[in-house]
């Protein structure tokens, strides 16, 4: 763990609390990227492969109606174009015949499932850690724990992109697609404050 990744400030000037839940935090911000950048890339090739589908639909039916001008004699454009689009509808399904992008995106989700669990492990090692109902060398086991289960999801995981990392960004910096407002927390549970009556 490098300095920078404690804010510049030196690990020897904090008491053991401090540094472990710096190191967890910093790992916890890590895992909620991975997990929101496997969902946008399982999110843009199910929408890929749905713009995929839709072209071999329209493309179908220009072929279609392009043979069927050269059946009734119609003109030869229609035989051209005709031509032109089954080169193209031939590439588009030879391309999903070698790919299989409904897979890779169940691929990525599953992958982002699993990191969810962690995220959430985390989470809650966090909160432990700070309440002290959890000892220093407990948290420390549970983090390793954590970290070779991160390091099994990781090995078996499927490379994201960059335009994924991009828009997970976004989701997360701008749109804050990984946290609620007190506002939306209050509204979907209800407050501990309210004493609920029988």
């Amino acid at each position: 763990m490098s300095p920078e990744h404690l804010n510049n400030q030196s690990v020897f000037s904090d008491n053991a609390e401090d540094v472990l839940e710096k190191q967890l935090r910093w790992l916890y911000g890590n895992v909620i990227y991975t997990h929101k950048t496997h969902g946008k890339n399982a999110d843009n090739l199910q929408c890929f492969l749905k713009h995929l589908k839709f072209w071999q639909v329209v493309l179908s039916a220009i072929t279609v109606s392009g043979f069927a001008s050269i059946l009734f004699e119609l003109n030869q454009i229609g035989l051209i174009i005709g031509g032109v689009v089954s080169v193209v509808l031939l590439c588009i399904n030879l391309y999903m015949n070698g790919t299989s992008i409904a897979e890779a995106a169940q691929r990525h989700r599953n992958t982002a499932a699993e990191i969810w669990k962690i995220r959430e492990k985390l989470y809650s090692l966090i909160i432990d850690l700070r309440i002290g109902s959890k000892s220093i060398e407990t948290t420390q086991k549970s983090r390793d724990l954590i970290s070779d289960e991160l390091y099994s999801i990781y090995k078996n995981a499927p490379d994201t992109n960059a335009k994924s990392y991009r828009m997970a960004r976004k989701a997360i910096k701008k749109e804050e697609e990984a946290s609620f407002t007190k506002l939306e927390l209050d509204t979907i549970l209800p407050s501990p404050d309210n004493n609920v009556q029988s």
